[in-house]
């Protein structure tokens, strides 16, 4: 082997753009793994339909364009299973267009498999209402697409869709063995329509301008109903239309149109133009529901436009019988003979029977034949009408020989005659049955499977033969050229030759080098040398050294060998730690083109080579959990199966157990989960509630189910804490805590009420849950609002149960004391302290539908937002339920849209302090003896983070915990 190196000077960026591939994010194919079973990255051949290859607005390489291939499994009984597998990296074989490759990886496993091709947004729109289990009559009737009006025949237009196509492979075993050798042939959803003059006697006389389709149908399936498809034959039987389908309302005043560009050979025809869903066959009795067209134009001496009606009718022995438009069939209407003027408005022609026109419609299947003539009584039909060959010998075990010819003329078709383009006899062409023999003559009724066979081209010229086919009075002529220039051929396939591959993957441990994977080429004139080169899909390449015989990123090798076959053995290092830093689940991802030319022409073919490492983490992981008596949630990633191994508490402050788990959770040793890399495996756990004395760590160790194991033991650490820092409110109440005279308890009103927006409100201790009355000086005689409702007095200020314990912070990242909810921690109606707000929830005497709690001291933030409502002015309370109404305060520009009045507080001495010009409002947040607050003085001053005496009497505000 020889293997010359050279730099590539051009980047990989536009390699990146033709494959279609824009973001590392993106896949070729899209998989979501399956626990406990294999994986098989699996290789399919589709054939598209042939077609007549005539140039035309949608054209043959534009009706066998697939830009999609979506597959769904179902099980052999039929049903659905698994989840849909989508390639968008199909590969079209360079000797013949119609035969399209892709890779997806299935489970292992038995299948019924449906192969689609560009039914993406059909299969999007019904997957919502697709269960696992479903049959697959069910599951295939809701892929439908939608279009009522002309079917887009321009690929450069916006909203353009390639043609769906449906294909099936039934019995499918999928496991490391499995090889796949007969390719699916796959059927258009559409019926194809082309009308042309055909004789003289119609052109002579009539100049065609417009066609009409009339009573066509805006829906149609991507695949035939089951009991309306021939497996053995491959055809449909009987059109499909969805119970959904409608035909235009009005029909006679709602064609769809096709003129101007449409008629594609100005005045003659229109080819490759009208492509609709199927439609039932029409009767002689409901003209007006048929299926019909309308064409129009100029006929000889007329001024003004004709139009004729066609019926999709044959007629044999003077019995006519109208046809359905059947899915993947091709729709000839050859108008051989105009005799007067039509009718004077399309709609006149649309409502009459067909007048002065002679034509006659051809149908073909497009899945067999690709070119069929038709002298009005009978079809000769051939697979292929053209065939270039290299100048090797062509035999009866070649593969790109094959011809198939049919007819149903009753005395068959027969080999008239095969000559040079002088009409002189050959002989270096023929055609040979499957096993090798002549064959000159074939029976009416079927199908005869054929093979071009050729001698070596050694006269140094291009030769041209031309094999005249002829079935009664029809004859087909196939043109076969042979070329000066030798075979060219590559391929990729496993060392024993067996299988193509298109794809290699390279996994192991992080730091572990992955086992080394073979690889062999092909290639034909073995006299060439084969250019390699190394491009880079996404942000990261697979690292070779020389001793792959495969050039390094960026860039290009020849390669030459006399056998023409080369064994190329791949082992990448293992990825490291370090690559793994910004993304835990790093695939590598290579592509090798090797090129081979023989002179003239070059054939290109790829190979995909991706390495991933196996790897656990962690994600939605709090820096720290309350001890509330809560379940939370963190979620496991993996790309491998795993399973708890070990679970181990570390009790920092206090005894006891951190957790309380239920049933329900899944924090448990013997938990496993399967491979998700994308949102991870959810892990529950509850921690232990209403211990405000105990703290620690919770460690638990991840390990690989596989054996030998697929990633180290990984630690998680989950740090349990008796101190609360919740998330970000939802919103401020509408109001202050007021006394309801009615209900008998304290209450507020709810988020965006604004009834009592104004209402001065009760006063609390920091911490307390009694509520204070706001009038008059404080006695023995002050009405009190004791936590289980009511009213109460006689009881000295200092009597009033607040909260005394020094307070100290731990926080974690990112969050201070300030951020710490403390009352909301300490609530017990048996001592009376704690979060108010958390308590009238409790109670259910908070506004129902959600929890609440006090603000914590940041969610007073910031002073920016609040703007003054004033001025001003002194005010002396009268109600001491806290529902008189004071209009002066701050509004807040936060969710809830709050209005904080000036009510004024309780001095340590517990006297009345600046009603109507100042308000003081408690958060939850503490530090060591005193708690913070917000506070306002005098329309001019707003100060949050305010640290204050616990003694103080404030109003309170609540918040929406959730």
């Amino acid at each position: 082997m020889k293997v010359i190196i050279k730099l590539i000077i051009y980047g990989a960026i536009l390699v990146l753009l033709l494959l279609g591939i824009s973001m590392p994010s993106c896949s070729d194919t899209e998989y979501v793994s399956t626990e406990n079973k294999n994986v098989m990255d699996m290789l399919f051949s589709v054939v598209v339909p042939g077609s007549s290859g005539l140039k035309s607005s949608l054209g043959e390489d534009d009706e066998n364009d697939v830009r999609s291939i979506e597959v769904l499994l179902f099980d052999l009984d039929g049903k659905y299973t698994y989840q849909p597998l989508y390639s968008n990296v199909i590969n079209t074989n360079p000797t013949d267009s119609k035969v399209k490759t892709f890779s997806v990886k299935i489970p292992e496993g038995n299948y019924n498999v449906v192969i689609l091709a560009n039914s993406r947004q059909s299969l999007a729109n019904a997957l919502s209402s697709i269960s696992d289990g479903e049959e697959k009559s069910s599951v295939m009737e809701k892929l439908l697409l939608s279009n009522a009006g002309k079917w887009n025949t321009d690929p450069l237009s916006g909203g353009y869709v390639p043609i769906p196509m449906w294909g099936e492979l039934t019995s499918l075993s999928v496991d490391g063995n499995t090889v796949i050798n007969n390719p699916v042939n796959l059927v258009r959803m559409v019926s194809k329509i082309d009308v042309a003059l055909t004789h003289v006697d119609a052109t002579s006389k009539f100049v065609l301008e417009s066609i009409r389709l009339y009573n066509y149908n805006n829906k149609g399936g991507i695949a035939p109903v089951s009991s309306n498809w021939n497996a053995l034959q491959g055809k449909v039987t009987s059109p499909s239309v969805p119970a959904s389908a409608q035909k235009p309302a009005n029909a006679s005043l709602n064609p769809l149109v096709y003129d101007e560009d449409a008629i594609t050979t100005p005045g003659i025809s229109s080819i490759g133009e009208i492509y609709t869903f199927e439609a039932l066959a029409g009767s002689s009795s409901s003209l007006q529901d048929n299926t019909c067209l309308v064409i129009g134009g100029t006929y000889t001496g007329d001024a003004q436009p004709t139009y004729y009606r066609i019926d999709f009718t044959q007629t044999s022995s003077g019995v006519t019988t109208y046809l359905a438009l059947l899915r993947n069939h091709h729709y000839k209407v050859n108008i051989s003979e105009i005799s007067g003027s039509g009718l004077a408005t399309p709609t006149d022609a649309f409502n009459s029977r067909p007048v002065n026109i002679k034509a006659e419609i051809i149908q073909w299947n497009d899945a067999l034949m690709s070119d069929v003539v038709f002298d009005g009584q009978y079809m000769l039909g051939v697979s292929a009408g053209e065939f270039s060959f290299p100048r090797d010998i062509q035999t009866a075990s070649d593969e790109n020989n094959t011809l198939a010819v049919t007819t149903d003329n009753p005395s068959g078709w027969t080999v008239d005659k095969i000559v040079d383009a002088q009409g002189n006899n050959i002989n270096w062409v023929s055609l040979l049955s499957t096993s090798g023999t002549s064959v000159s003559s074939g029976s009416s009724g079927v199908i005869s499977n054929l093979k071009v066979g050729l001698t070596e081209n050694v006269s140094g010229l291009v030769r041209i033969g031309f094999i005249h086919l002829k079935a009664g009075r029809l004859t087909y002529i196939i043109k076969v050229t042979q070329d000066i220039n030798a075979a060219i051929a590559l391929s990729i396939k496993n060392t024993a030759g067996t299988r193509k591959i298109t794809e290699l993957i390279f996994a192991a441990p992080i730091n572990t080098q992955p086992d080394a994977q073979q690889f062999k080429i092909k290639w034909v004139p073995e006299s060439s040398s084969v250019t390699a080169t190394h491009y880079v899909i996404g942000s990261t390449g697979l690292s070779l050294d020389v001793s792959s015989g495969l050039p390094s990123v960026g860039l290009q090798s020849s390669i030459s060998d006399p056998s023409g076959e080369i064994l190329f053995t791949i082992q990448p290092p293992g990825i490291s730690d370090s690559e793994l830093l910004d993304n835990p689940f790093l695939v590598k991802i290579s592509k090798i083109d090797f090129t081979v030319s023989n002179g003239t022409n070059n054939i290109t073919e790829s190979i995909f080579l991706r390495q991933s490492t196996y790897n656990i983490v962690f994600s939605n992981v709090s820096s720290s959990y309350w001890t509330n008596g809560n379940t939370y949630t963190f979620n496991v990633r993996s790309n491998a199966g795993w399973r708890i191994k070990a679970i181990t508490e570390n009790i920092t402050t206090g005894s006891g157990s951190l957790l309380n788990l239920q049933a329900s959770d899944n924090l448990k040793v013997g938990a496993v989960g399967s491979a998700n890399t994308g949102t991870g495996t959810a892990v529950n756990f509850r921690v232990v509630g209403n211990a405000i004395s105990i703290a620690g760590q919770v460690t638990v160790v991840f390990e690989s189910t596989d054996s030998p194991k697929k990633f180290n033991d990984a630690t998680l650490v989950l740090n349990i804490t008796n101190e609360y820092y919740p998330k970000a409110h939802k919103g401020w109440a509408g109001s202050n805590i007021y006394y309801d005279l009615v209900s008998g308890h304290l209450t507020f009103d709810d988020v965006g009420v604004t009834t009592h927006k104004t209402y001065q409100g009760v006063y609390f201790q920091g911490g307390s849950l009694y509520a204070i009355s706001p009038i008059g000086i404080y006695s023995l005689a002050t009405v009190l609002y004791p936590p289980l409702g009511g009213t109460t007095s006689n009881i000295e200020w200092s009597a009033i149960p607040y909260p005394i314990t020094n307070v100290n912070s731990n926080p974690p990242s990112g969050k201070t004391n300030l951020d710490r909810a403390y009352l909301y921690e300490i609530t017990n109606a048996s001592t009376g302290v704690g979060d108010i707000c958390r308590y009238l929830t409790e109670k259910g005497w908070a506004p129902p539908g959600k929890k609440w709690r006090m603000p914590t001291s940041n969610e007073f933030n910031d002073v920016s937002s609040y703007s003054i409502v004033g001025p001003f002015v002194s005010y002396t309370s009268t109600l001491a339920d806290g529902t008189q109404s004071f209009d002066r305060g701050y509004n807040k520009l936060d969710t809830g849209s709050p209005f904080f009045p000036a009510s004024g507080y309780r001095d340590t001495n517990n006297s009345l302090v600046q009603i109507g010009t100042n308000g003081m409002y408690w958060s939850s947040s503490a530090n060591g003896a005193n708690n913070y607050a917000m506070t306002f003085a005098n329309g001019n001053l707003i100060t949050t983070n305010y640290e204050l005496f616990r003694t103080l009497g404030f109003c309170v505000r609540c918040v929406v915990e959730e």
